[in-house]
């Protein structure tokens, strides 16, 4: 079987896209949790504030190894450029 040295996405997505989608779960976790009402609050888990540092890390890590707009490959979750890096 002939192998390819050209890198494959993850799940055939555009590249950013699952490390994206990781990120907009972990974030509306904590906005359900912070609107949630008075009367049936509850304190949000330490391990969701670490979870989000790390996702800023992430981004802030992938910040200069993104292609640049001049790329033919679609952006992450095909959303619009700059939404998702």
């Amino acid at each position: 079987m002939p192998s390819s040295d050209e890198p494959r996405a993850p799940l055939g997505l555009p590249p950013g896209s699952v490390r994206g989608i990781l990120a907009i779960v972990s974030v509306i976790q904590l906005w359900l949790l912070l609107l949630l009402p008075d009367e049936r609050a509850i304190p949000i888990p330490l391990n969701l504030y670490f979870l989000l540092a790390l996702v800023l890390i992430f981004f802030v890590a992938h910040g200069k190894s993104m292609e640049t707009s001049k790329s033919n490959e679609p952006s992450p979750l095909w959303l619009p450029r700059g939404s998702i890096r």
